[in-house]
C-alpha cells in the first residue's frame, strides 16, 4: 500500500516487541489458622527486529530478521534438591547420550553416529539442546524417558507455596505458656532462560528441521541461549517464632537454597549451595530501678532494660562443574558463625544506654583462604536534641 518510504538512505529497524505473563494465586485453608499459598508465574519477552530496503524499480526486501528476549517460569526440583551435588552432576553427564538419540531421532537430517564421541551426528554431548533438556531432567528430577525434548520453554508454571500456622495457641495447655506461637514454611523456585537471541548461521530444510552444522558438529538451533539456570529456595524450611507469657521472644529459622547456572559460552555448570540456621531471643525487664550517683547526688532511673541475643550458623559453596572435562572443583565457599547480645536501657527521654558485643568467625572452603574472627564490643550513648 506504499506505506514504507522509498528513500534508499533510510535505514531505521522495524521493531516488535511481544510480552507474554501468566499468573495463578491459590489459597487453600485446610482447617482454622493453617493457610497455604500456591503461586505460579510465567514471564517471556520477545523483541522482534528486521530491516527493509527500497530499491529504484519500486522493489521492497527486507533482511537480518532478529529475535531477542528472555523467558522464566516457576519450577519444581525437589526431587534432587536434598542430594548430594557430585551425584546430581553424575546423572546429568549421564542423561545426555540418551537425550541426544531422542533429539536426533526427531531430525531427518541427523544420520548415523559420530565414530569419535558415540552422539548421534549433529547432536553430541554438548548440543544445546541437549545440555538444556539433560539439565531439566537432573536437576529436576525428572525421567529422560518422559522428557519433551521439543519443549524449548516448558508451557506450564509450576507451583510454588508458603505455609503458616499459628493456632498452637488454641490446644489446651499450650496457650497456658505461650502468648503466640507459629510455624512457617516456604519454598520456591524459578527455571530462567537468562537470554536468547536468533542466530544467524541457522536454515532449516523445507520441513522446519535444523541442517546447517556448526564447527563442532552440531545443528546451529534456531534460537541460541547464553545461560539457562535453576534457583531453589526454602526461606524458610522450617521456621518457629514463639511469644512467651512472660514476654520472653524466642525465634528459630532454617534457610537452605541451590542456584545451577548453565553456561554454553565455556560449557559449564556453577553450582552454588547454601544453608543458613538463625536464632534470635528477646526479653524486657519492666520498670527497672538503676541508682547512680550525679555532680554527687544520689539519682534513681527506673526504665525498661531491653536484651536481645541471636546466634547464625551460615554455610555456602561454589562449585565449578566443567562438563567437556567432566571436573569438579570447589571455586568459593564459607562457613560463618555469628554471635550477638545487645542490653539497651532508656535513663531518660533524651540519654539512651546500650551495650553491644558482636562477633563473626569465618572459615573457607578452599585451601588459599585463611580462618579468620572479627568481634566488637562497647557502649555506646544516644544523645535525642529536642528544642
Amino acid at each position: 500500500k506504499r506505506w514504507l518510504t522509498t528513500d534508499s538512505l533510510m535505514n531505521s529497524a522495524f521493531q516488535k516487541r511481544r510480552n507474554e505473563t501468566f499468573n495463578y494465586r491459590v489459597t487453600v485453608e485446610p482447617f482454622k489458622d493453617f493457610r497455604i499459598d500456591v503461586t505460579g508465574n510465567m514471564n517471556k519477552s520477545e523483541t522482534y527486529t528486521e530491516y527493509f530496503r527500497s530499491y529504484s524499480d519500486g522493489h521492497i526486501d527486507h533482511f537480518t530478521p532478529v529475535t531477542n528476549g528472555s523467558f522464566s517460569m516457576t519450577f519444581v526440583g525437589l526431587a534432587t534438591f536434598f542430594k548430594n551435588g557430585d551425584e546430581v552432576f553424575e546423572t546429568f553427564m549421564n542423561s545426555r547420550q540418551y537425550l541426544a538419540e531422542k533429539i536426533a531421532a526427531e531430525n531427518p537430517n541427523s544420520q548415523g553416529y559420530d565414530p569419535e564421541t558415540g552422539y548421534p551426528t549433529g547432536y553430541n554431548g554438548v548440543a544445546q539442546e541437549v545440555l538444556t533438556n539433560a539439565l531439566l531432567a537432573a536437576y529436576g528430577g525428572r525421567k529422560v524417558e518422559k522428557m519433551n525434548v521439543k519443549n524449548t520453554f516448558p508451557k506450564f508454571p509450576l507451583p510454588n507455596w508458603r505455609i503458616n500456622y499459628n493456632g498452637l495457641t488454641k490446644i489446651k495447655g499450650v496457650n497456658k505458656v505461650f502468648q503466640s506461637f507459629s510455624i512457617n514454611h516456604a519454598y520456591t523456585s524459578t527455571y530462567t532462560v537468562g537470554g536468547f537471541t536468533t542466530n544467524a548461521l541457522y536454515k532449516e530444510d523445507g520441513s522446519g528441521y535444523s541442517m546447517v552444522q556448526n564447527t563442532l558438529g552440531n545443528f546451529i538451533p534456531k534460537l541460541e541461549f547464553s545461560q539457562v539456570s535453576i534457583q531453589e529456595s526454602f526461606s524458610p524450611l522450617i521456621g518457629i517464632d514463639m511469644t512467651f507469657k512472660n514476654s520472653l521472644l524466642l525465634k528459630v529459622e532454617y534457610k537452605q537454597s541451590r542456584n545451577v547456572s548453565l553456561s554454553f559460552t565455556n560449557n559449564q555448570i556453577t553450582e552454588t549451595t547454601s544453608g543458613e540456621l538463625a536464632c534470635s531471643a528477646g526479653y524486657r525487664f519492666k520498670d527497672l530501678k538503676i541508682g547512680f550517683v550525679f555532680s554527687g547526688m544520689k539519682r534513681q532511673v527506673v526504665s525498661d532494660l531491653n536484651l536481645t541475643a541471636g546466634f547464625g550458623l551460615k554455610m555456602n559453596k561454589t562449585v565449578l562443574r566443567k562438563i567437556v572435562e567432566n571436573i569438579n572443583q570447589i571455586s568459593a565457599g564459607m562457613t560463618t558463625m555469628t554471635i550477638n547480645f545487645a542490653a539497651d536501657y532508656q535513663i531518660s527521654s533524651r540519654v539512651g544506654l546500650k551495650f553491644y558485643y558482636d562477633q563473626v568467625i569465618n572459615r573457607p572452603e578452599i585451601s588459599n583462604q585463611y580462618d579468620n574472627m572479627n568481634f566488637e564490643t562497647g557502649i555506646s550513648v544516644r544523645l535525642m536534641l529536642n528544642q
